[in-house]
């Protein structure tokens, strides 16, 4: 419940005046108006500070420390001095309110949070799949509730500029621009697989790999991580229009199509738009306190209606042809600026047939990897089918449908090293090296089908 240990310090110290003066047996109303102080000071850091925060709680605490020294060395005669201040009217009117508005809604605060870390309470997780009629769709509870993405205009939402994430939106060091002579910029696009966990990413590791086992002696490379949770192609491609004439990647890799056959509840992307900004901006304050997220889960409980089977027709994201289309423009703009682009299919835990039995839009992800692979070896593009790649590995890479453990981020990132960089078929994808043979330049890049 207490986030850091000055919270403790704090708690001690709301706690410890008034108990203090209990044991020197002050007066009554001398306990009575300094833990009224107490109570204030620490309502208005919880309800000011709500996530938490180590400094204003060490200046909270500190504060709380001085005052109680200030108050001890005032003496007995500027103690009654306040003492009688604080009987007028008015005063006792802005102690009242005061209550009412701050300290009271702070203790149901307090209490809340404790008695859902008792886990006698149970509270709303913001970011959890929003359904309607047995539809999932989270775009909204992303825009409005993850602390690690931001409303965007454009994109929807758009990682924070804060960690695990820099000024750029993007993980890792800052890119520097123009970009530095000899560099090898490498500009890997997609959802969260790519995202990945904070630290451990493929993208991360392929860097390391590049490092280690540089495909060009004397070459130095760089990996950037552009992917974002819950990106959908039609997002990727908007972000990757924003980034190219700035960065001026030399490879971009791309990975889209689960988020692409998430049933929608209301418009596909591109037609979607988030709320209003006070909306955003009211519920992104509301999902900040442990009250609101309790009132929600239990009232959420109250109204909405029971979870049935998917009805109607499949209504996703983005269609697969609007998702062939959005690769299509990457590689357009990539040719157009002489940019090499691979794709790669998006891996899942169960395997294409069981996955188009599943009675929701999960049963029409292959369908996207598919149109992907059709696409690609139709038009000569170099593709990695990271699906298949992983069809033969362990489900233990997986830590959920979609999701890999930090082994599988490894192996994924020495994948698309092996297929780009030490399998021969850099020539066909790679500016600089001698051209391949035609039959070479339009085999996909696993040489294979599925």
């Amino acid at each position: 419940m207490m986030r850091s240990p000055w919270e403790w310090v704090l708690l001690a110290s709301i706690a410890g005046g008034p108990i203090a003066l209990r044991l020197r047996k002050a007066s009554a109303d001398r306990i009575v108006v300094l833990g009224w102080i107490h109570a204030l000071c620490g309502s208005l850091y919880l309800l000011g500070c709500p996530d938490g925060s180590p400094v204003a709680a060490a200046v909270a605490a500190i504060g709380l420390l001085l005052l109680d020294l200030g108050w001890k060395a005032a003496g007995p005669a500027a103690q009654a001095r306040l003492l009688f201040a604080a009987r007028r009217k008015a005063v006792f009117a802005a102690v009242a309110a005061s209550t009412v508005l701050l300290i009271l809604p702070a203790g149901v605060e307090f209490a809340c949070r404790g008695l859902t870390h008792a886990k006698l309470l149970r509270y709303h997780m913001p970011i959890e799949t929003v359904w309607k009629s047995g539809q999932d769709d989270w775009r909204v509870a992303t825009i409005t509730a993850d602390v690690h993405r931001e409303p965007d205009p454009v994109l929807l939402w758009r990682p924070i500029a804060g960690k695990p994430y820099n000024a750029q939106h993007f993980k890792g060091p800052i890119l520097q621009v123009p970009k530095p002579a000899g560099t090898f910029r490498i500009m890997c696009y997609g959802d969260s697989l790519t995202d990945g966990p904070p630290r451990g990413d493929w993208p991360a590791r392929l860097h390391r790999l590049l490092a280690e086992r540089p495909a060009r002696p004397g070459q130095a490379y760089e990996v950037v991580n552009a992917g974002v949770s819950g990106y959908s192609s039609h997002q990727g491609l908007l972000r990757f229009l924003q980034d190219v004439d700035r960065y001026k990647p030399d490879l971009i890799v791309a990975s889209y199509g689960w988020n692409d056959a998430a049933q929608a509840a209301g418009p596909s992307d591109r037609e979607f738009r988030p709320p209003s900004w006070p909306v955003v901006a009211l519920q992104r304050t509301m999902v900040r306190y442990r009250t609101s997220l309790v009132l929600t889960y239990y009232l959420k409980k109250l109204v909405a209606e029971p979870r049935r089977e998917l009805e109607g027709p499949f209504h996703p994201r983005v269609s697969v042809d609007e998702y062939i289309a959005n690769l299509d423009r990457f590689r357009a703009e990539a040719r157009t600026r002489g940019i090499p682009i691979v794709f790669l299919t998006r891996p899942h835990l169960a395997a294409p047939d069981e996955l188009r039995r599943v009675n929701n839009w999960r049963s029409h992800v292959p369908d996207y990897n598919g149109a992907l692979v059709s696409w690609a070896s139709r038009e000569g593009l170099p593709f990695i089918d990271v699906q298949a790649e992983f069809a033969r590995r362990p489900a233990s890479l997986f830590s959920d449908e979609c999701h890999f453990f930090p082994d599988g981020y490894q192996i994924l990132a020495e994948l698309v090293y092996g297929r780009l960089f030490e399998a021969g078929t850099q020539r066909s994808v790679l500016p600089g090296e001698e051209a391949a043979p035609p039959e070479t330049a339009t085999r996909p890049v696993d040489g294979r089908r599925s």
